[in-house]
């Protein structure tokens, strides 16, 4: 059988939530939802530390995505009822966990001109 992954991969705002990137991980797995951190800057494995000196604070940017985005496992397999239900648990998640400086107006149609469409299984998380 072959089988191909993807990922959902979100990016969380520290100024709109009042929990990190590892107690969101975390959060999720005590849920039932899977997540990961795929995206490591190259600076950060030991190759590029030992052959060229890059170190942290090289590459801020690059730290900075690191930091606040997580991935959502997706396969082939899985049903539209589990991929709703991660949904549904990352929408309350971060309701529960939003900040005092979060955006909670919806800016509909310009927002989504902008920025392309932010909803997952009907749900607007992307932008939390």
């Amino acid at each position: 059988m072959c089988r191909s992954w993807m990922r959902c991969t979100l990016r969380l705002r520290p100024s709109a939530l009042n929990i990190g990137r590892d107690e969101f991980i975390e959060a999720l797995r005590e849920l039932g939802v899977g997540s990961s951190v795929l995206f490591i800057p190259l600076h950060f494995h030991s190759f590029y530390h030992k052959a060229l000196g890059y170190g942290e604070g090289d590459f801020p940017r690059a730290e900075e995505f690191f930091r606040h985005l997580i991935n959502l496992p997706v396969a082939p397999a899985h049903s539209p009822e589990l991929i709703q239900q991660a949904a549904e648990v990352v929408a309350a998640l971060l309701k529960k966990h939003r900040g005092a400086t979060a955006c909670t107006k919806d800016y509909g149609n310009e927002k989504k001109a902008r920025t392309g469409d932010t909803r997952v299984a009907g749900r607007r998380i992307a932008d939390f």
